[in-house]
C-alpha cells in the first residue's frame, strides 16, 4: 500500500510539472492603432537589430480582436540593415489558440538566440479580412530591441518570405508581426493543485512510515 501511494505521488509531481503558460515581453507596442485596414493580401516586415543576447520563444502578429490566421518567419540577415539575404531560423502560424499580449496575439516557437552585432528581420502574413495597424499611438520598443523607423517593409503577397526591398512610408511600421522575449513561466493553478496534493500525499506516507517503524 505503501508503494502504491508514493507512486502516486510521484505521478502527481510529474504531470504537475511541465505545465506552464506563455509568458514574455513583446519586442514593440503600442497603447492603440491610428489606423486600421484590410485592403488586400499583405506580408509585413520589420528590421531590427538588439543590445543584448535575447532568447526568442514566441513569434505574433496584430489582432483587433477577430481571429488571426498569420504565417510570422523570423530571419537572421547577412548585413545590420537586411538589405541582402537573410536565413529562416524560426516560424508560426499564428491562430486563434494562441496567446494574447497586448495587440499581439503569439504561438510559441522552439526557442532561438538572437545576438548583439547581427540583423534580423521579422516578417508576418495579414490575408485580406484581417485588419492591420499603421500609424500607431505610444508605439514603442522594448530598451533591448533597436527597430528603425521608416524600416517596414510590405509586399503584396502571402509569402512571408525575406524581402530586401525597404518600402519606407510610416514612421512606426505595418504591424503585422511581433517576438515575444523569454519571460519566467508561471505554472498553471491546476498544476499547484498537482504539486501540492502530490507532496501532502507523499507527507503524510513518510508519517505513516515513521509511526510503524516506532
Amino acid at each position: 500500500m505503501t508503494r502504491l501511494a508514493f507512486a502516486v505521488a510521484a505521478l502527481a509531481l510529474a504531470a504537475a510539472a511541465p505545465a506552464a503558460a506563455l509568458t514574455g515581453t513583446a519586442a514593440w507596442e503600442f497603447d492603440a492603432p491610428g489606423f486600421l485596414n484590410s485592403n488586400n493580401n499583405w506580408s509585413f516586415g520589420a528590421a531590427f537589430t538588439v543590445n543584448t543576447t535575447l532568447k526568442i520563444i514566441g513569434l505574433g502578429t496584430f489582432s483587433d480582436g477577430a481571429t488571426p490566421n498569420s504565417l510570422v518567419n523570423l530571419y537572421a540577415c547577412d548585413s545590420l540593415g537586411c538589405d541582402t539575404t537573410g536565413a529562416l531560423i524560426a516560424s508560426a502560424t499564428i491562430t486563434g489558440t494562441g496567446t494574447t499580449i497586448g495587440n499581439f496575439v503569439f504561438a510559441s516557437i522552439t526557442a532561438v538566440t538572437l545576438d548583439p552585432g547581427s540583423g534580423y528581420l521579422v516578417v508576418g502574413t495579414m490575408p485580406s479580412g484581417n485588419l492591420y495597424a499603421y500609424d500607431t499611438v505610444g508605439f514603442a520598443t522594448d530598451p533591448r530591441v533597436n527597430y528603425t523607423a521608416f524600416t517596414d517593409r510590405f509586399v503584396d503577397n502571402l509569402d512571408a518570405a525575406f524581402d530586401p526591398v525597404n518600402q519606407a512610408s510610416t514612421s512606426n511600421g505595418y504591424w503585422g508581426p511581433n517576438l515575444l522575449i523569454a519571460g519566467a513561466g508561471v505554472p498553471e493553478p491546476a498544476s499547484w493543485a498537482m504539486l501540492i496534493a502530490g507532496f501532502g500525499l507523499a507527507g503524510a506516507m513518510m508519517r505513516r512510515r515513521r509511526v510503524v517503524a516506532a
